[in-house]
């Protein structure tokens, strides 16, 4: 390692240097110095140390610049073994991409560029948020896998409980960060001994678990339903429209909102609803009978001054045409629909919040108080087990339980 001349701010770049039949090259390591005038006796054996100057960081530079000289001789010493001729473009390629794959950074923006080509871009979206978060708790400053720590997980936490995020919401963040860490493992990019996370083989780790808080799950009756539907709204206003995304989801066995946003006309057929869940990974092909209130709900939706060829006037092919602009509005839309819903739902004189998700956990509470099983329910809802279904209907259960326990009263 070597430093170079100064630039405008009295800095200077430490630079990799190697010579190579007598010619010199260097290699910028983007680190820039204000070192004293005696630099040249400042970075002994690839290590700065500083004479009459404070380096803010030095200890976590000073091991930077060690691991670079570590990647640069391993580079070399693979060659020499598999006997590659010695060329300075393909070295500082190699030594180039050898960074960028250690570093978390880089590493996550090439997971959300692959997770977005793959069109999967809810998960692109959570990675996207929690690399900016990262970059947010570090002040933009760069990170290598090897540190993301135990301690430094329990900071990061901290940080987002100071930014309002519930433990739920800190959890998804945690488990996105874990994901893309078991990843690194599995690339040889990061190294299993250091893994920070709580597992067999670190039973001291960082425990995401502990975080995850059981959400409060919301479910309406059939009597609140039908208050709703008797809201007097007007035609095309926002507050109508979201008075039927809910209705439709709730008579579409809780159908999610996105799902809602990507129907087309040509997934009516028959007199029923048949698509897959953008959510799903094995791609099952639902199908849903059209009730009569749905049925007269696509008529409107038809209609609609803003309809772009969807069966809900939300997307537009034209106007929106690409995935990533078609997620962004699903979700801005989802958002106005939810404020609406909250006014209706007062309105309605509902207690609870009204959301788009009270549909879901509605529609599954309503079937169990009609008695329709669990399996039959866990099936309509799309579940991947009947022991997720239960969660929807912790609630009802208590209710059920409870209103038994006051005969002893009678």
């Amino acid at each position: 390692m070597h430093p170079i001349n100064k630039d405008k701010d009295g800095k200077r770049a430490i630079v990799l240097r190697m010579t190579h039949f007598g010619i010199k090259y260097f290699i910028s390591m983007e680190l820039n110095y204000k070192l004293d005038k005696l630099f040249d006796n400042q970075l002994v054996d690839g290590v700065i140390k500083p004479v009459g100057t404070k380096i803010e960081h030095l200890a976590q530079k000073n091991a930077y610049i060690a691991t670079r000289l570590s990647d640069a001789h391993n580079i070399l010493l693979e060659w020499e073994r598999r006997r590659i001729p010695f060329s300075i473009d393909r070295f500082k390629d190699e030594f180039n991409r050898k960074k960028a794959q250690d570093f978390l950074f880089p590493f996550f923006e090439q997971v959300v560029t692959e997770l977005t080509k793959d069109k999967k871009l809810g998960n692109a979206s959570i990675y996207f948020s929690v690399k900016n978060s990262i970059k947010n708790f570090r002040d933009s400053k760069q990170l290598r896998f090897s540190d993301i720590t135990l301690s430094f997980l329990q900071k990061y936490q901290s940080y987002l409980f100071e930014n309002g995020l519930t433990g739920n919401g800190i959890s998804l963040y945690m488990r996105t960060l874990r994901a893309a860490y078991n990843r690194a493992i599995k690339l040889g990019i990061a190294e299993l001994k250091l893994y920070p996370f709580h597992n067999l083989q670190n039973p001291n780790g960082y425990r995401i678990c502990d975080l995850e808080t059981a959400t409060t799950k919301r479910a309406i009756l059939l009597s609140d339903i039908r208050a709703i539907e008797a809201l007097q709204t007007q035609k095309f206003s926002m507050e109508h429209d979201a008075r039927l995304y809910f209705l439709f989801s709730f008579y579409c066995r809780g159908m999610n909102f996105i799902d809602m946003a990507l129907l087309k006309p040509e997934n009516c057929q028959s007199g029923r609803i048949i698509y897959t869940r953008a959510k799903t990974r094995n791609r099952k092909v639902f199908t849903i009978e059209i009730l009569p209130p749905v049925k007269a709900m696509i008529e409107y939706f038809a209609e609609h001054p803003m309809n772009g060829g969807y069966l809900l006037p939300i997307l537009n092919d034209e106007k929106y045409p690409t995935e990533q602009i078609k997620r962004t509005t699903i979700h801005s839309m989802l958002k106005k629909t939810n404020t609406c819903l909250k006014t209706l739902g007062t309105d309605a004189k509902i207690k609870i919040p009204l959301t788009t998700y009270v549909a879901r956990h509605s529609w599954a509470t309503v079937m169990k108080y009609l008695g329709t099983s669990i399996s039959v329910i866990s099936e309509g809802m799309g579940h991947p087990d009947e022991k997720t279904t239960q969660i929807y209907l912790e609630e009802f259960e208590n209710k059920v339980l409870d209103d038994a326990n006051r005969k002893l009263l009678l």
